[in-house]
C-alpha cells in the first residue's frame, strides 16, 4: 500500500479513538493509538533533523556520511508511512482484539526504538558507535540524542580489554593472531599507564593487519581468484574490504548486521531471523567515522587523539575484529586448531 506526502501529514488531525473511558478494547486501541502519534512525532523530528543537518553540512560531510544521511533519512521516511498505515480504526481494531487475549503485560504499541536512535543524525552521522553491541540502553539514547559526556565510556574498559585477552588466548593457534600478541598486550599496558596516544597508534595497525591477514585466509578458503596482497590496488582499508567479491557466507542476525552495517530499518517488532553476510558487512564499521579518526591520525592531522572516546573506539574495534576471526574460523576451521 503506498501513501501520500498529504496523508503523512494529516496523521495528527486523526482522532479514532476520541473518548476518555470506555471497555477494556476501547481502551487498548486508544491507548494503541495515542503510542502511533507519539512515535510518529519522535520520527518526525528525527527525519527532519536529518534533512536540516544535511543542508547545513553538506559541504564538510565525508561520502560515507553524505550516503548515510539518505540512508536514515529513508528508513526514517518508511518508518513514518508505516507508523501512517497503522493509525487507521479498522487496523488497530484488529490488533488489539488479537493482543486482548494474551497472556502477561499487554502493550498495545511497542516503538521501534532502535531504528529511531540509530538512524538519527547525532547517532548515525555524529559518532557512530551503534556498531558497539554492550552499550547500555541510556548512553545509547544520550548518544543518540548528543547528550553524551565521552568519559562515561571508562566504565566498558576493564569489560572490554578482559574480552580482547579472553579472545586472543583462544585464537593463540591463529599464526597471524598469535604474531600480534605482544603488540596487543603492548596496546593495553600503554593504556593502562595512560599513554593513550601510543595505544591508540598500535591499535590502528594490529586491526588493519589483522583484518588483511584474516582477508588473505578468507580468499583461500573462498576460492577468489583477487590477489588480496595487491598493494597498490587494496591500498586502502576500504578498498580491501569493499573491492574484493567475498562471499555471503558468515550467518548473523539480521539485528546484528544492522547496527554493524548502520542500516537497521525493520518495524514495530524486530525478529532476530539469521542472514548471511561478508566481511565488508562484517567490518563495515570499519570504513565510517572509525576509518575519518585512523587517517587524520595516521596522516599527522589529529594529534589530539589521547582521549577516551577513540580509546573506546579502537578497543571495541579490535574486539569486533577478534571476534569475526572466531566467527570465521568456526565456518573455516584452521588446520592448525
Amino acid at each position: 500500500m503506498e501513501i501520500t506526502i498529504g496523508q503523512i501529514f494529516d496523521v495528527r488531525k486523526k482522532v479514532l479513538f476520541p473518548k476518555r473511558t470506555g471497555d477494556a478494547l476501547y481502551m487498548l486501541c486508544k491507548e494503541r493509538e495515542e503510542g502511533i502519534k507519539h512515535d510518529f512525532d519522535i520520527c518526525l523530528k528525527a527525519f527532519n533533523s536529518q534533512l536540516i543537518n544535511f543542508k547545513k553540512n553538506e559541504e564538510k560531510l565525508s561520502k560515507w556520511q553524505k550516503e548515510k544521511c539518505k540512508i536514515c533519512a529513508g528508513n526514517l521516511g518508511r518508518y513514518l508511512e508505516y507508523l501512517a498505515i497503522e493509525l487507521d480504526k479498522k487496523i488497530i481494531e484488529e490488533h488489539c482484539r488479537l493482543i486482548a487475549g494474551a497472556s502477561g503485560p499487554i502493550m498495545p504499541f511497542m516503538p521501534d526504538i532502535v531504528l529511531l536512535l540509530i538512524n538519527s543524525y547525532q547517532g548515525a552521522i555524529e559518532t557512530d558507535l551503534h556498531w558497539i553491541g554492550d552499550l547500555v540502553l541510556n548512553d545509547y539514547i544520550d548518544i543518540s540524542i548528543g547528550d553524551f559526556d565521552y568519559s562515561k565510556l571508562e566504565k566498558y574498559f576493564p569489560g572490554r580489554i578482559e574480552k580482547i585477552e579472553s579472545l586472543c588466548r583462544e585464537l593463540a593457534y591463529i599464526g597471524y593472531v598469535s604474531l600480534r600478541a605482544d603488540s596487543i598486550k603492548e596496546a593495553i599496558t600503554c593504556h593502562n599507564t595512560k599513554q593513550q596516544k601510543a595505544s591508540n597508534l598500535l591499535l590502528i595497525t594490529i586491526i588493519e593487519g589483522l583484518v588483511r591477514s584474516l582477508g588473505l585466509y578468507l580468499a583461500g578458503k573462498q576460492s577468489l581468484i583477487q590477489d588480496t596482497t595487491d598493494k597498490r590496488k587494496y591500498a586502502s582499508l576500504d578498498g580491501f574490504l569493499h573491492k574484493i567479491p567475498w562471499k555471503k557466507d558468515l550467518s548473523i542476525t539480521d539485528i546484528k548486521l544492522g547496527l554493524l552495517t548502520g542500516n537497521y530499518s525493520a518495524y514495530d517488532y524486530p525478529k532476530e531471523n539469521n542472514v548471511k553476510t561478508n566481511l565488508a558487512e562484517r567490518l563495515s564499521f570499519l570504513t565510517r567515522r572509525f576509518k575519518d579518526t585512523r587517517n587524520a591520525i595516521l596522516h599527522g592531522e589529529d594529534t589530539g587523539y589521547a582521549n577516551v572516546l577513540n580509546s573506546f573506539m579502537n578497543f571495541s574495534a579490535l574486539y569486533e575484529v577478534l571476534l569475526t576471526i572466531k566467527e570465521y574460523d568456526q565456518l573455516y576451521p584452521s588446520q592448525k586448531r
